[in-house]
């Protein structure tokens, strides 16, 4: 097949597939996000709602912590989108004292198929 070259942006209203066995992909968002956790006890499990405009129950999300990165011992368990808008962000605290992370702007990439 031949390559073929684009200017701008391409645009489809039926998604998108990339090689042969690909999964139909119909929205690719990417921003970024202020995220300031409250603090978390140790060994704990916190939980942080921020939103996203445009995110809809059933979008992959990916973050990216900061590129300081995070405290040490502070982990990122998982990304979700909880209702329109709404992502809810877990994070664990591995060590044996409370972490108070300071906010920090974060990546995010919504996925949809």
């Amino acid at each position: 097949m031949a390559r073929s070259t684009f200017k701008g942006p391409i645009r489809s209203e039926n998604g998108v597939e990339i090689g042969t066995s690909g999964t139909q992909l119909t929205f690719v968002k990417k921003g970024t996000v202020s995220i300031n956790p409250s603090s978390i006890s140790a060994g704990a499990v916190g939980e942080e709602t921020i939103t996203i405009t445009g995110a809809v129950v059933g979008d992959e999300v990916i973050l990216h912590p900061p590129a300081a990165g995070l405290t040490a011992g502070l982990v990122v368990c998982d990304a979700r989108v909880s209702a329109a808008d709404t992502v809810k962000v877990r994070l664990f605290n591995s060590t044996g004292a409370p972490i108070d992370e300071a906010a920090a702007s974060w990546i995010y990439v919504l996925i949809r198929s």
